[in-house]
Parts: C-alpha cells; structure tokens; sequence
C-alpha cells in the first residue's frame, strides 16, 4: 500500500517549509510494513497444509502418497502465497508485536540515515508504517533536550497521526502535524547559518526490516 505522487509532493513541501524554520533537521520515513512476518506467513501455510490434510482424509479417491505430499506442499506454499499477499499480519500479529516491529525498525533507520549526525546535535527521526498504522520519533541529544517536557505530548501527537484506516488520510494528518510541531521547533531550535548535514527528503521506500524480526 502506496501513497500517491500527489501526497508525497505534499509531505516533501511540508517538510521544506518545517526546516526552513528551524535548525532542526527533520527526516520522515514511511514505509509500507515493518519486518517480514514470516512466522506468521508460515503459521498460515500450516493452516492451510491442515486443510489439505482434512480434505485428503474425506476424500473417497484413492491417491498415491506421491499425490498426498504434493497436495500438501502445494497447499503450503498457497497459505504462505495468500498470507504475504493479503498482509495476514494485519490480522494475526497482535498489537504489541507490531509496535515491536515498529520500534525496532525505526532505530534501525535512525542510524542508518545518520540522524546522529545531524547539525546541532538536533537531528529528529519521524518514522512511520503503513500496516502496523503507528509511527514513533526519535530524535538526537540536543533536539531531544529542547524539546523537553513537551516531548511526550508531540510523540503521541505523531502516533495519531498515523494511525487513521484510510491511506488519504495519513498524508493529511501527518501535513497537520508537521505543521505544528514545525511551529514548535521554530521557537526552541531557531534557525542558524550551520550548513544542513542530512537530506531532508523523506523516504518513501517499501518495507523496513529483515527476516531475524520474530
């Protein structure tokens, strides 16, 4: 599940016009899902080899067990083939498993994007997953020390943001998000003539994660 050209041209201006107020160097990931789920897809190939199983059983034609295992294979590989396909884990994972996969994965792009790295030492991590519907920020020592106490209230903000059914939806929130927390930021890391050291065009890429995520 994609967002349109339309809502991501309106999130990259959104996120010029936040930076272009501020020193902080804000870096927005979205991604469609976060890890692979394989142990679920796997589960649902099971279920299905289960079915097969039964199936075999009330059936009153004689198959050679070449005929029975072929059967079950091919109904493993089809439980696993549905499972990716629909996202079974939109179902099957429960909610403490996807804010795992969340978290786990944001930290993963905190590095890989350098936030750390970021001018000022104020460098923010704004990442959210379609599938799992939850976003989590992070942010370097001097953002998060500017930031302060206020820290939590914009956190939870960001997660609302993200969490609406509808895909129209999501790039609306988040715009009206970075709209306040872009007026936020202006008054506690102002701008400064400090060369900017991240990109700040946000990443739209597929998935995060790898398939050690159970």
């Amino acid at each position: 599940m994609r967002l349109t050209k339309s809502q991501i041209a309106t999130l990259e201006k959104t996120i010029d016009r936040l930076e272009a107020h501020t020193c902080a160097e804000v870096v927005l990931v979205i991604k469609d899902f976060s890890g692979t789920y394989q142990d679920l897809h796997y589960l649902a190939g099971l279920a299905t080899t289960l079915l097969s199983v039964i199936g075999l059983h009330a059936s009153t034609r004689p198959l050679s067990a070449t005929a029975v295992v072929l059967t079950q294979l091919f109904a493993f590989i089809l439980g696993v083939g549905l499972a990716k396909l629909f996202r079974f884990e939109k179902i099957l994972a429960t909610r403490k498993r996807k804010r795992l996969q969340v978290e786990k994965s944001a930290h993963r792009q905190f590095y890989e994007k350098q936030i750390h790295t970021a001018r000022a030492n104020a460098g923010i991590l704004l990442y959210y997953s379609i599938t799992e519907r939850s976003g989590l920020m992070l942010a370097d020592e001097g953002a998060r020390n500017a930031i302060g106490p206020h820290w939590d209230r914009y956190s939870r903000q960001f997660n609302r943001a993200c969490r609406p059914r509808l895909r129209k939806n999501a790039a609306k929130h988040l715009a009206e998000f970075f709209g306040t927390f872009g007026v936020f930021l202006g008054q506690v890391l102002p701008p400064t003539n400090e060369v900017s050291r991240l990109s700040n065009l946000p990443d739209f890429g597929s998935e995060s994660g790898d398939s050690n995520d159970t």
